[in-house]
């Protein structure tokens, strides 16, 4: 396994995101559901990083892990139940089932790539964004402004659970704590600072080595994001990479080649992106998307951005 903090001073690590898209790319499909079955999952992860040459494997699939474990949704995402939980709903009841759901699949997967010598980054809800997942992310928003105390006690409680699920992951692979929704993309700063901060806060303290990610717009939250206690802080492409290095001084910094981009241009599209990165290099880097690659992108796009990867490092 790579030690990540002494590696990226003498490199540049790579870590495409896209555990979907490589595990069907590598023999994990329709038919296995992509993470059903950990061994398979596992074994095209590995199988695929030996072909690309990257350095990190990333385990991920969707944002329904956690709460097909919690027994509320089924994994297909599209239960008639998913985001119905009602105001009246007893949140106390609310825990999570280490060994059920997909999660010991993840472990098999986890264990598979372990055995390979392999270095994981495996995604977690963060609370924020897993009581959005609960509650439904148009109901949470409202649920903000118009009930906010129903909306701190979800968060509290989903803090608990994503707590639960990075220690067990602590043991045998980094947590990559993933934040979909708590960007200026969907809530001002000020609620930001009122419902996500302190939480993210208390998970990243329970992280060995702490790694956060958030989806969308964070340019008017940069402050508070280096402030969370995270160690490597991955984000979408709407950030520029200049900016990121500036901003996040003292942290790793993780991304952000454009995943549709990645799906729809050619490989001298992947080149010059990849160069851009590597020029505006500005301290401890690894080289990723900004989000999960779209299953279907071209295969000599990932080719492209390892290779070009390697080949502009400074």
């Amino acid at each position: 396994m790579i030690d990540i903090e002494e590696e990226v001073k003498n490199r540049t690590l790579i870590a495409p995101m896209g555990g979907c898209y490589i595990a069907k790319l590598y023999g994990c499909g329709k038919k296995h559901h992509f993470c059903r079955n950990g061994e398979i999952f596992g074994k095209a992860l590995c199988k695929a990083k030996e072909h690309f040459g990257h350095d990190i494997i990333h385990l991920s699939s969707d944002i329904y892990v956690e709460v097909e474990a919690m027994g509320l949704y089924d994994w297909s995402c599209i239960s008639e139940g998913y985001g119905k939980m009602d105001e009246d709903f007893d949140l106390d009841s609310l825990t999570i089932d280490l060994d059920g759901g997909r999660i010991p699949e993840y472990r098999k997967a986890i264990e598979y790539c372990n055995s390979k010598n392999n270095t994981a980054f495996v995604s977690v809800s963060a609370p924020f964004t897993l009581a959005a997942i609960l509650r439904g992310i148009d109901r949470f928003m409202i649920d903000l402004i118009k009930n906010e105390k129903f909306a701190k006690d979800l968060i509290k409680k989903t803090t608990e659970i994503s707590k639960i699920v990075i220690e067990d992951i602590n043991e045998i692979a980094h947590p990559f704590v993933v934040d979909a929704v708590s960007s200026s993309s969907l809530i001002s700063p000020e609620f930001y600072r009122k419902f996500a901060f302190k939480p993210i806060k208390k998970v990243m303290k329970a992280c060995d080595f702490p790694i956060l990610h958030m989806c969308g717009d964070i340019n008017p939250i940069l402050d508070d994001v280096k402030k969370t206690g995270t160690k490597i802080i991955s984000f979408d492409d709407n950030l520029d990479i200049s900016k990121a290095f500036e901003a996040f001084k003292d942290l790793i910094v993780f991304g952000n080649i454009d995943p549709s981009m990645m799906y729809y241009s050619k490989v001298d599209k992947v080149e010059m992106e990849v160069k851009k990165c590597m020029e505006a290099k500005g301290g401890d880097f690894i080289l990723s998307t900004g989000c999960s690659l779209p299953v279907g992108a071209p295969k000599k796009n990932l080719e492209a951005l390892v290779h070009y990867g390697g080949c502009y490092d400074v």
